[in-house]
């Protein structure tokens, strides 16, 4: 079928070829623009889009992600917003997008273009630990009675945001037979605010 691609007043240049094989393709472009100089001198079917009048935008699919970790940018990808033209729906990419990446919880994303806005919802969730490491305390024997010394053992704690950060030993828990002789594996538990165990 045919397609028809708006080409924006603020394209300035279109390189030779960049629509050649595209033969069902239609330039709308505009009066005494670059996209009009292209399209007539390489043969390309073209529409005048001055005249046009625009009813509307529309999101005609969302994006791949509606779930965003705090303080991570939008991902565009699955996106797709139209614009509502008399001759018909086409592709827009020239919006504006409001995004809060810091505020948690549900949100309204406003696409915007010209006077015309649309909207959809996304959610807006804190990091979370998705593992720890430990390094082990230098002093891994010891006489039975004698309390374990952990002063230098570090905890580690890798975020879904892809941050990481020492955790503090005062908010691990130490879980093993530390009173009785033999070797033992102990085990170190954190739980975040969340009541999350990792």
């Amino acid at each position: 079928r045919d397609i028809n691609v708006l080409v924006p007043k603020t394209v300035t240049s279109i390189a030779n070829g960049n629509f050649s094989g595209c033969s069902s393709i239609s330039l709308l472009v505009y009066n005494d623009s670059a996209a009009l100089t292209y399209a007539i001198n390489n043969g390309i079917s073209y529409e005048i889009a001055d005249y046009m009048s625009l009813n509307g935008i529309a999101i005609q699919s969302l994006p791949l992600s509606t779930t965003y970790i705090q303080g991570s940018e939008f991902d565009f990808e699955g996106l797709y917003v139209v614009a509502n033209y008399d001759i018909g729906d086409l592709q827009l990419n020239d919006y504006t997008l409001t995004y809060d990446k810091d505020t948690l919880g549900p949100q309204t994303v406003t696409v915007s273009y010209l006077d015309y806005t649309a909207t959809f919802e996304i959610t807006v969730v804190a990091p979370s630990i998705t593992r720890i490491e430990v390094t082990p305390p230098s002093q891994t024997e010891y006489i039975e009675g004698v309390a374990l010394n952990l002063t230098d053992m570090l905890v580690k704690a890798f975020w879904d945001n892809g941050n990481e950060t020492f955790i503090p030993l005062d908010s691990v828990s130490v879980i093993g037979d530390t009173d009785s002789i033999g070797s033992y594996r102990i085990l170190i538990v954190y739980m975040d605010a969340a009541d999350r165990e990792s």
